[in-house]
């Protein structure tokens, strides 16, 4: 229901804002009945007051006139007598009427209920009677209230609302469009399957069809040919409408009244019509789409092709639309497509009831329909093309899965192929500098047709490689005399058939005779085509050689003129930014398969990639800026060039000295920039510039940390001696970042930091062990979530990774820690601020996931056997709170994990008698937290927390725990009111079932004890 101010948007003419002058109207205000068409007239004055007073009181006036007893009387008869009246001022009478209807119109007397009958057909009998024409908005407005009415009074209070609808015909034109407009309306409101949103509705919706199907489908009939026959030369808008309406209500009533009124052959007739065809073309398509007997739906097929094809429309022209014939060949398109999946649909029924026969039959219909679909596919308007997408796909995995192999067949599918490659072209108004729109429409259009091939690749791959073959080994060496659209799609067709191929980049091009596959690939290298001028082919060439990077395992031989087009100005250095970006990217990734059979040309790739390293500072930064090539690079593109050379040197022939200096020649000069461009950092006064060198000292750590990628926990950068170099930048990059001054950009830098550490904590191995007590240090002297986001993560990696040598910092912080968490975690937040809140979400999860990861280790448990009792029981007590409290599921879950695996390590131990007073409120925990309202289990992430509480409550039952049954029936069951009986096959599960059946058990518990 909508108010006074939340006016209908979908009338653009209607009332949608507000007054200009008050005072015309406060007499009303002060006597409701006082209502004339002066007072409306101001009312409607639209949007030209500014002033939000003006606009408070339009809406308090408005609100008035909606509850006002009498209003919407005096509404009816000013729509009914005053026949000058303002179209606004009528479409403001109509609104309050319709909120009388909502509001009131069910508790109104029947006189009341009745005039309001009255006048909607008074208003039909007065607009045909005059001749009056209506703006649609008023016409629709009309409908909507028709519609209000037919809602809370068909078919008991109003029985012949059809019957009196359909007697209006009789008055003429505009009759007819208003019974059509309420027809559509019922249908978008009611009878559609969209329109159902609760179950109350959707049984009333049904009942209002049920009735509708048993009393009047063949009135309706008869008035749909009435008005098709009466206006379909004259008032071509009016039969058009007429023909939706019938598209959309033939979708739930008899399919057997279209052929007794004979209907198709009228649709088809109205194909010929440039005015009708497009409504008949959907209207055809709904009566396809019809459920039906099969042998009845292929008949129906059978004859409308037939007849489709005497009027000659299943072969229409290709190009040179007007947007009339344009829109008309897309629905033609959508009415194929119908037509063929129907087809199919019938042959699958045919094939699973073995009626042979009809299944060939069928089949030889399909056969018949695909020069035609193949001629939609192809048509030059993509949108033609993709509304027949959706059968080509089922047709070849219908082809597939039955094993249907005929000459037709290869005839069809080599059709296929054909039109796809043409599809898979880039159109000639493709903008390849500004890509907008259409463009990003056209890759979404070319993901469908590459499903096609994959289809076609999944039915007869050695027929796709064969022809593929073909085509660009005809194509490709004519690339200097043709089209780039050409050379492109068909670089575009290997690197598709290689997506569609399992494993394409490894066992096809490995085998020892040379295939399709490997020739292809072998034809795009020998011909240089990363020469060729467009960025297009460019950059699907090179995707199409990383795609096939195994292929140089194969055929080494090739490696060198790949690797010169990467770091060349055909790759990397290539003026165009996104050539340029890309190649960075895909660069790293060839080295990193290749690096092996590439020795030789290391030195000379890394004296290349040399010029592209550096720091890109700020202007006029007393940093000296490093970039020495004239094709800076953006900085996420370095982020690549640092991970490329860093796998360079690891992979070269060097010795692990002249390794070190290599690193050193890289890293050192970040290093070194950091402590100037802080120093500038702290006293620069400019915002802007301040910000921009906080975010180059934040480039200088990534583009360390990156160097870093070609290490690992196997190959620690220890094995080669350059871990001294990784500390030296850690302690300068925390020294600045963590120790240094407070300023506003801390934060930021900190970010950068955690990410650096994350890698060492990869890469130094043990020797990043003496960084632990000062990352303890910096959190259990943090004050805000941010700090324990930042260096918590961080010290779980390292006590995961190194569990024995951090027990003695542990030992000594593991408590202090956890009451910083706690007291961060008792700052109030501003429900209201999100992003407070999450920070506060994320501190929670960190925080029990930090004393999971204690519990989960047999040797760091001892840092709370060291704990003193008290601390420890109030780490307890959290956990508790928390698996019963929190709204987080996954919190929830981490503190049931947290309960169930101290349970299991300390409940049968002699030495932990303070945790066997906990062992009750465990349980409670168990029962309590799935029962509160939060606990929803149509949601899987509560389900998983089910499992664990599961789990936890077994784990308790293995230990024998004293008094466990006596305990749940005595005072768990009773405090929430469950029944002695439910209670008893609760025990009886939790002791005698395996894991699997109680959680099962559990869950149907939980269910029946939910509101």
């Amino acid at each position: 229901m909508r108010s006074g101010d939340q006016w209908r948007s979908e009338e653009k003419h209607g009332l949608d804002s507000v007054v200009r002058r008050r005072s015309s109207f406060k007499g009303y205000k002060k006597n409701p009945t006082n209502m004339d068409r002066a007072l409306l007239q101001n009312l409607s004055q639209l949007a030209n007051s500014t002033s939000k007073e003006d606009q408070r009181e339009a809406i308090l006036y408005f609100n008035q006139l909606t509850t006002s007893e009498s209003a919407w009387k005096q509404c009816m008869e000013l729509l009914l007598t005053d026949l000058a009246l303002d179209e606004k001022v009528k479409y403001l009478c109509l609104q309050i009427i319709e909120h009388f209807i909502k509001d009131r119109y069910g508790a109104a007397s029947i006189d009341e209920q009745m005039s309001l009958k009255q006048f909607l057909l008074q208003w039909i009998q007065l607009q045909c009677s005059r001749n009056l024409n209506q703006e649609d908005y008023i016409r629709n407005k009309i409908a909507q209230v028709f519609c209000l009415i037919f809602i809370q009074d068909y078919p008991t209070r109003w029985s012949s609302f059809f019957v009196d609808l359909m007697g209006t015909l009789s008055f003429g034109l505009q009759a007819a469009d208003n019974y059509l407009r309420v027809l559509h309306t019922i249908d978008t409101d009611v009878t559609s399957r969209e329109a159902v949103d609760t179950p109350a509705e959707a049984e009333r919706n049904n009942m209002i069809k049920d009735t509708i199907r048993e009393t009047c489908v063949t009135e309706m009939f008869d008035s749909w040919l009435f008005i098709l026959n009466t206006f379909e030369n004259s008032q071509p808008d009016v039969a058009g409408r007429c023909l939706q309406v019938v598209g959309a209500y033939i979708s739930w009533i008899d399919i057997s009244f279209v052929f007794k009124y004979n209907f198709i052959p009228i649709l088809v007739q109205h194909l010929s019509n440039t005015k009708l065809r497009q409504d008949a073309a959907h209207c055809l398509l709904g009566i396809v789409n019809k459920g039906m007997d099969p042998a009845q739906k292929k008949e129906l097929v059978s004859s409308l092709i037939n007849i489709l094809d005497g009027h000659n429309v299943l072969n229409p022209q290709n190009s040179n639309y007007t947007d009339d014939e344009l829109d008309f060949t897309i629905k033609m398109s959508k009415l194929i497509n119908g037509m063929g999946m129907m087809l199919i649909d019938c042959y699958n029924k045919f094939h699973k009831t073995r009626n042979e026969a009809e299944v060939v039959s069928t089949l030889t219909m399909v056969e018949r329909m695909m020069p035609c679909i193949i001629g939609f596919l192809a048509n030059d308007y993509d949108d033609v093309s993709a509304a027949i997408i959706e059968f080509c796909k089922v047709y070849i995995y219908t082809v597939k899965i039955n094993n249907i192999r005929t000459v037709r067949q290869d005839q069809i599918m080599c059709s296929l192929l054909s039109t796809v490659i043409k599809k898979l072209k880039y159109d000639q108004s493709y903008n390849f500098v500004t890509e907008g729109e259409d463009e990003a429409e056209f890759f979404d259009f070319r993901k469908q047709v590459k499903v096609i091939l994959d289809n076609l690749v999944g039915f007869n791959r050695d027929f796709v490689l064969s022809f593929a073959e073909k085509f660009v080994s005809e194509t490709i060496p004519k690339w200097r005399y043709i089209s780039f659209l050409d050379v492109e799609v068909a670089i575009a067709l290997v690197y598709y058939i290689g997506e569609a191929l399992p494993n394409s980049g490894g066992n096809l091009l490995t085998g020892v005779v040379p295939n399709a596959l490997r020739n292809m690939v072998r034809t795009l290298v020998v011909h240089e085509l990363s020469s060729h001028a467009h960025s297009a082919v460019k950059l699907m060439y090179f995707e199409t050689i990383v795609r096939y990077e195994k292929f140089f395992l194969v055929e080494p031989g090739h490696l060198q003129t790949v690797l010169l087009s990467f770091v060349s100005d055909q790759g990397i250095r290539n003026v165009n930014v996104k050539v340029q970006s890309r190649c960075v990217y895909l660069f790293s990734r060839f080295i990193r398969t290749v690096k092996s059979h590439i020795l030789d040309f290391i030195p000379s790739l890394l004296n290349m990639l040399k010029g592209l390293t550096g720091l890109n500072v700020p202007p006029q930064s007393v940093a000296t800026p490093m970039m020495e090539n004239k094709f800076i690079l953006s900085d996420g593109d370095q982020i690549f060039i640092y991970e490329s050379i860093s796998t360079l040197i690891m992979a070269s022939r060097l010795n692990n000295e002249s390794k070190t200096v290599l690193f050193e020649e890289l890293v050192n000069p970040l290093v070194q920039a950091i402590a100037p461009l802080q120093a500038e950092m702290q006293s620069e006064l400019n915002p802007v510039r301040k910000e921009a060198l906080a975010d180059c000292i934040c480039h200088a750590m990534a583009l360390t940390s990156r160097s870093s990628k070609a290490f690992s926990a196997q190959t620690a950068m220890k094995s080669i001696g350059c871990h001294k170099l990784y500390m030296r930048a850690l302690e300068t990059f925390f020294h600045i970042c963590v120790l240094g001054p407070e300023h506003q950009h801390q934060q930021k830098l900190q970010s950068a930091m955690r990410q650096y550490l994350h890698r060492m904590v990869v890469c130094l191995d043990i020797d990043i062990i003496p960084i632990v007590p000062t990352i303890s240090s910096i959190l259990v002297n943090a004050n805000n979530a941010h700090s324990f986001q930042e260096y918590l993560p961080i010290l779980i990696q390292l006590i995961t990774k190194f569990k024995k040598e951090v027990i003695p910092f542990l030992t000594v912080s593991f408590m202090l820690i956890i009451h910083s968490m706690l007291r961060v975690l008792k700052q109030p937040v501003d429900e209201s601020d999100e992003e407070s809140v999450r920070d506060k979400q994320s501190l929670q999860r960190n925080y029990f996931h930090f004393i999971s990861t204690i519990v989960s280790s047999n040797e760091l448990i001892l840092v709370l056997d060291c704990a003193e009792v008290q601390a420890t029981e109030q780490l307890l007590n959290t956990v508790v709170q928390g698996a019963v409290e929190l709204t987080d599921p996954v919190a929830q879950r981490t503190c049931f994990t947290i309960l169930k695996r101290l349970v299991q390590l300390w409940g049968g131990r002699a030495d932990k008698p303070s945790f066997q007073q906990y062992m009750e409120a465990i349980v409670m925990a168990c029962i309590v937290a799935p029962l509160r309202p939060t606990f929803d289990l149509s949601d899987t992430q509560y389900t998983s927390v089910l499992t664990e509480i599961a789990a936890c409550l077994k784990a308790v039952v293995g230990l024998r725990f004293q008094n466990l049954d006596k305990y749940l029936c005595d005072s768990v069951f009773p405090l929430h009111h469950i029944r002695a009986e439910m209670a008893s096959d609760f025990v009886n599960a939790l002791n005698n079932y395996d894991m699997k059946a109680f959680k099962n058990f559990l869950k149907q518990f939980v269910l029946k004890l939910k509101p």
